[in-house]
């Protein structure tokens, strides 16, 4: 028998018989023996190979005995395989011996019995069978492979591991049977054998990035880490025209280890001996290894040229996107720093590429992540950097595909940290934004800033254009605006209406949730009468507008004038919240836990204790852990129950890896 082809998408290896008969398997790799048998189409050499041909008479009588032989082998067969898939090896070896002894060159018949041998505990016969077979097949990957697995179930490893290296050719028609034999190896156990199978086969080319690969993951298995860290540089030095993206084995190794700091000796020695492109890359990814490190200096020395020249467009380029992705890096204020000047050096150098503008965004958006990294208020020169980030990308000679999401990103950093609603709204006017999802954030971000500014005409015209939109969300957003622009004008009994009946009929709105709240609250304190909630109102207006100070005295005067108001536990929440916005972080997060006790069944209690978590997490984690875990325990209930647990259970760690280190806390 004669390997014709291996199946690209199952690896199961389609042979020819020696014989007389033409193709008969279509044999699987996958483990051990057989998982599935797929039987051949018995055809007689020189046949059509098509079933149902109609029979030439001249020749019927020697076509109709061929054609009975074949039905015959073909229902035994079929048979034999039945009971290999119920296991049941013994009844399949009577009939496919017998089936061999009528028709010995049927190697189908004869693959099938060496399984069921193996199957049923019986190597030395599947040994001698396969033996025999090899004679007459010496390139059958199925013979050599169960061969093979009949030496090993016999003790006979040496044996086992010459008889699957039997097969391998210096041969680039052979190049794909090394890595069969690798998997044959790693599978029994054969790790070092493997190795060597796959570092032979990885010099075809066309081989070389799949054998490394697998090399690095038995290295891993070894336990040999940094070996495998070297075989991923490896591969990437041997790469052509090798990116970033294709180093996440080398991340994840680096990450699984605890980020040795030692391992960036093989980098280093790796770009004594690299081109240009390939230094620069390596130099990028010392980088980002030493950022995962939290080695920002040495990061920093490595992206600015260490070693040789500054990195190229495309490696900085994919170096701050790579960036940008370390979600578990967001928070870190020495992290977002160092991502800030890395895309500052990007702009330096490359400010004019067609990759700029996309650059240009990120940065705005860094920099208002970064303008909020510390507890307090936000950095507003940080703020206004982004603001003037964003305005590049619509003044950049390629920003055109960039201004409508600039424009966005601006004027949510305009409306949300900085308290402009007017600005913000003169942002949107005239862009035009595409997309169904930008179209309805967008909506709302004019919604809120016309409510911020007052703009109450403006508003209504908004709402009555969003009411006539085809979007069911834009038109449901229109209901939802109504009631807030009256609740912010002071209709408290019309808005108390719409409200309430927007959140019976629009359940699935992402607004419900806010609408009934409202509703609930207003028609609650106007029991009370209208002035304490007009106190209430001017103080969320003032805060939308910036006036923080005006809006700490409304609530004062609430507080004060109304004590046993029903607004006075938001009051004194919305107070201490803007408390913190000033930089009171330890004052707000007092606030916060006087809250919690004094209304322990207010729906707020548990947002004011999650909050003072928050604002203790940095210098008091302990403490802070101590918070969430009072709200796991108290209010099982919770809708914010996960959010609070996935806190907890980070914070937990963090405090656990700190004593492991010996630090305090």
């Amino acid at each position: 028998m004669r390997v014709i082809a291996i199946c690209s998408v199952c690896c199961a290896v389609i042979v020819h018989s020696a014989g007389g008969v033409g193709p008969i398997a279509a044999v699987p790799v996958h483990g051990r023996g057989l998982d599935r048998v797929v039987l051949p189409q018995l055809t007689p050499a020189g046949g059509s190979g098509r079933p149902g041909r109609p029979v030439s008479p001249q020749h019927d009588g020697s076509r109709g005995r061929s054609g009975e032989r074949k039905r015959n082998t073909r229902m035994e067969l079929d048979r034999a395989s039945r009971l290999v898939r119920d296991r049941r090896f013994g009844e399949a070896i009577v009939i496919l011996e017998r089936l061999l002894e009528k028709y010995p060159e049927i190697a189908a018949a004869a693959e099938l019995l060496s399984t069921s041998y193996l199957r049923a505990g019986r190597p030395n016969d599947a040994r001698r069978l396969l033996e025999n077979m090899l004679l007459r097949n010496p390139d059958s990957f199925t013979f050599i492979r169960n061969l093979g697995h009949a030496y090993l179930d016999l003790g006979q490893k040496d044996k086992a591991i010459e008889v699957w290296n039997r097969i391998l050719r210096d041969d680039v028609n052979y190049a794909g049977y090394y890595g069969l034999i690798a998997r044959l190896e790693k599978e029994a156990g054969l790790y070092e054998e493997a190795l060597d199978v796959l570092r032979r086969g990885r010099r075809f080319e066309k081989h070389f990035g799949r054998y490394t690969m697998e090399i690095v993951k038995l290295e891993r298995i070894l336990g040999r880490e940094r070996a495998a860290f070297r075989e991923g540089l490896f591969f990437l030095a041997r790469t052509k025209d090798p990116g970033i993206g294709q180093a996440g084995v080398i991340f994840d190794i680096f990450r699984d280890n605890g980020a040795p700091v030692e391992y960036l000796a093989e980098i280093d020695s790796v770009m004594l001996h690299a081109g240009k492109q390939h230094r620069s890359l390596f130099r990028m990814l010392a980088s980002l290894l030493m950022v995962e490190a939290s080695a920002y200096d040495e990061a920093s020395a490595y992206r600015d040229g260490k070693g040789g020249e500054p990195p190229g467009e495309r490696e900085l380029y994919e170096f701050v996107n790579r960036l940008s992705g370390m979600k578990h890096r967001s928070g870190d204020e020495a992290f977002e720093r160092f991502f800030l000047q890395s895309l500052d050096g990007y702009w330096e150098r490359y400010g004019t590429s067609n990759s700029a503008p996309g650059v240009l965004l990120m940065m705005a958006l860094q920099a208002r992540r970064l303008a909020w990294g510390a507890a307090g208020p936000p950095d507003h020169s940080l703020l206004e950097r982004a603001v003037q980030f964003a305005d590049s990308v619509k003044r950049h000679p390629w920003g055109v595909p960039f201004r409508a999401k600039a424009s966005y990103v601006k004027a949510v950093i305009l409306m949300d940290d900085m308290h402009r609603p007017e600005r913000a709204l003169e942002t949107l006017r005239g862009v035009r934004f595409q997309g169904t999802d930008m179209i309805r954030r967008v909506e709302e971000l004019r919604l809120r800033a016309l409510i911020a500014s007052c703009g109450w005409e403006e508003a209504a015209k908004h709402l009555d254009a969003l009411a006539a939109a085809d979007d069911t969300v834009l038109a449901a957003l229109a209901r939802y605006g109504s009631g807030q622009v009256n609740f912010y004008f002071g209709n408290y009994e019309k808005a108390v209406k719409e409200l309430s009946e927007f959140a019976e009929r629009h359940a699935w709105s992402a607004w419900a949730n806010n609408a009934l709240e409202t509703a609930m609250m207003t028609r609650k304190a106007l029991l009370e009468g209208a002035e304490p909630l007009d106190l209430y109102r001017a103080a969320l207006l003032e805060e939308a507008a910036g006036n923080t100070h005006a809006a700490v005295d409304s609530l004062d005067g609430l507080r004060m004038r109304f004590p046993r108001s029903v607004l006075v536990p938001r009051a004194r929440f919305k107070r201490a919240e803007l408390s913190a916005g000033l930089g009171l972080g330890e004052s707000a997060g007092r606030e916060f836990i006087d809250i919690a006790e004094a209304y322990p069944l207010h729906d707020l209690a548990p947002r004011a204790l999650e909050r003072a978590a928050e604002l203790a997490e940095l210098d008091r984690p302990a403490e802070a852990a101590r918070r969430y875990g009072e709200i796991l325990e108290r209010y099982p209930r919770d809708p914010f129950l996960e959010r609070v647990r996935n806190r907890y259970i980070a914070l937990r760690k963090r405090i656990d890896g700190s004593s492991d280190d010996g630090g305090k806390h």
